[in-house]
């Protein structure tokens, strides 16, 4: 099984903003939180903690901005998967 992850970095998150929702402040995810708690539950029969989401988000778009900088430094305005070797 495969995670799923959004293809593309989110101008507020550069900049430092958050999403409201219900009075929260909360990060825009870039996970899919169902994905995840199945594939660890799959993988190894264990549940996935809330806290989880919001870590592997921020795993997730530091990898984004580094393959936006590579992108950007061979003058594409493309990401590219080889963006992230």
């Amino acid at each position: 099984m495969r995670l799923s992850i959004a293809p593309f970095c989110s101008l507020n998150y550069i900049e430092g903003k958050a999403n409201k929702q219900k009075g929260a402040i909360m990060s825009d995810s870039k996970v899919v939180a169902s994905k995840v708690k199945t594939y660890v539950k799959e993988k190894s029969g264990m549940n996935t903690s809330t806290t989880v989401f919001d870590a592997l988000t921020r795993i997730v778009e530091r990898e984004i901005d580094k393959a936006i900088v590579n992108a950007e430094r061979n003058k594409r305005k493309t990401v590219m998967d080889r963006d992230f070797m």
